[in-house]
């Protein structure tokens, strides 16, 4: 028990010294006697402070619902921002998608003509053999036609040299039978 027994008045602990109304009695000299009356002057004070609490209530509540006020624009703002980043968010999705098919499809198409090229190549390097190997019958067909050419000469040779030969004995043979019927 604090200060409580001047005066006759019992004042317990829990009530504050620093309390307006309870100073402004002591202050006075009242002299409060009975349970009733300290109640009495407690319950006024109560009644005081819960007024100014009620205005300071009063002007929280205000503030607060300035606050929920702005706070509900600045949550709108952001919903319509988050929207507006989800919708990019599928349309980078939808191109990433887009380009991961388009890089199976590069690459498929990179393996493709990688195939396609080695193929020409075995393609080409079969064709250069080929040709080689054409050009080689293409040599010794030719240096057949030159012997040809030249057994067909030699032969031509031949057959005019028998023909020559053959009409010169048949005109040698006329000659002698023309001098043996002339003889006769």
């Amino acid at each position: 028990m604090d200060e409580g027994e001047r005066k006759g008045v019992t004042v317990r602990s829990d009530t504050s010294d620093k309390s307006p109304t309870i100073s402004k009695v002591k202050q006075v000299g009242v002299d409060t006697r009975s349970r009733e009356a300290f109640e009495l002057l407690k319950l006024g004070e109560a009644i005081c402070n819960l007024q100014v609490d009620q205005r300071k209530m009063r002007l929280n509540a205000e503030d607060t619902r300035f606050e929920r006020d702005r706070y509900k624009a600045s949550a709108a703002a952001f919903q319509d921002k988050l929207a507006a980043a989800l919708n990019e968010n599928g349309r980078l999705r939808d191109l990433r998608e887009v380009l991961a098919t388009l890089s199976i499809e590069t690459s498929a198409a990179l393996a493709e003509r990688e195939n396609e090229r080695a193929r020409l190549i075995a393609a080409l390097d079969e064709s250069e053999m080929r040709l080689a190997m054409m050009q080689q019958e293409n040599e010794r067909l030719q240096s057949e036609l030159i012997d040809s050419r030249d057994k067909a000469e030699v032969m031509r040779q031949k057959y005019i040299e028998i023909t020559i030969n053959i009409i010169k004995e048949a005109n040698s043979g006329d000659v002698d039978s023309s001098d043996g019927h002339a003889s006769n």
